[in-house]
């Protein structure tokens, strides 16, 4: 068996998400549903971790050639160990494709420091090349998959309850054979959290930033997405903010979107989980589409009206997931192919 290591850099990464190359050629993986894809030639490889420390720990799913397992990272001594499916003792190298991402939040960015791969003689591969559209999506718990794995009876957090490849965003994604970036952390508002306070990071910042550090998220060299999805207000409305106070908050949201992204449609949804700030939401959309016509509103039901709908913490579980990425995805068929029809 002989090893290499994997170039941490965009010729050999195909970064995922939100997720960016650190300092010393890291893999820097801060929001949900951000990571990496990379192909190489061998039988296996090996991720090996900087230190991470949080209360609980992260998770990160990991697929080779489509097979998909699930990791942990407790505290950074981790090594992953990926294998081939057929893996045996004198197998020959062939080619393979694995994608990494994370799937549960945290103040701390997960970040990987070497890759190593493994093989008769291994070799890495030029980065993978994605042509599906890109969705993403600026969003809070429900965004995130908070408590999506939990039982209604839970009324914690705990990461193990959370995945957001079982979010409507990401099975939105899915349905339309699409990439998904995820821009939002459970519990965030747009003026304020939900517990009403106002010094809190916002979903603004959220869109703005990097990391939860406030690092500057460099849209320059990021992939403009074929469609933005906004979910925020349930956190304002728990927050006791007023529509006074919402509205042309929402409004600089929508516009701040638009200053990076000029030509990409932006769809508001709301209503998975209260119906507070349905009226405010609604005028905003209204408002800033009077100028810019290419925004719009999409409610949905309340998961409220249909108790087999709860998972952990009062949250929306898979069944949500389901009933939301159904309609969401229509919707956004429909936009993605009437913009591309245009371009082209």
């Amino acid at each position: 068996m002989k090893y290499t290591t994997l170039p941490l850099n965009r010729a050999h990464c195909l970064l995922k998400g939100r997720s960016y190359f650190g300092d010393g050629s890291s893999l820097v993986f801060p929001w949900s549903m951000s990571g990496v894809s990379f192909r190489f030639t061998g039988t296996g490889a090996v991720v090996h971790f900087h230190p991470y420390e949080e209360a609980e720990p992260a998770y990160l799913c990991v697929w080779m050639d489509g097979r998909r397992q699930k990791y942990s990272v407790v505290n950074g001594n981790e090594k992953i160990l990926i294998e081939a499916a057929t893996a045996v003792p004198g197998m020959e190298d062939k080619p393979h494709r694995v994608t990494i991402i994370r799937v549960t939040e945290g103040m701390t960015p997960v970040r990987i420091r070497e890759i190593v791969l493994a093989g008769n003689a291994p070799r890495p591969s030029a980065a993978p090349v994605s042509r599906r559209p890109l969705i993403e999506f600026v969003g809070d718990s429900i965004t995130c998959g908070y408590g999506v794995l939990g039982p209604a009876e839970e009324p914690g957090f705990h990461t193990f309850e959370e995945d957001a490849t079982w979010s409507y965003a990401y099975r939105t994604a899915e349905k339309l054979h699409a990439d998904i970036s995820v821009a939002g952390a459970s519990g965030k508002g747009v003026v304020s959290n939900c517990l009403g306070d106002r010094k809190d990071m916002t979903l603004r910042q959220a869109f703005r930033w990097a990391d939860r550090q406030g690092r500057p998220y460099d849209f320059s060299t990021a992939r403009i997405p074929d469609v933005v999805v906004v979910n925020a207000g349930t956190n304002d409305a728990w927050g006791g903010v007023t529509d006074d106070e919402f509205i042309p908050a929402a409004m600089e949201l929508l516009g701040e979107i638009r200053a990076v992204y000029p030509e990409t449609p932006i769809v508001y949804c709301y209503g998975v989980m209260d119906t507070a700030k349905k009226n405010a939401i609604e005028k905003a959309v209204r408002t800033f589409s009077e100028k810019d016509p290419n925004v719009c509103f999409h409610f949905t039901r309340s998961m409220s009206e249909d108790a087999r709908e709860t998972g952990g913490g009062g949250h929306p579980n898979t069944r949500t997931s389901e009933r939301v990425s159904d309609e969401l995805a229509d919707l956004l068929h429909d936009i993605i192919h009437a913009r591309k029809n245009r371009k082209d």
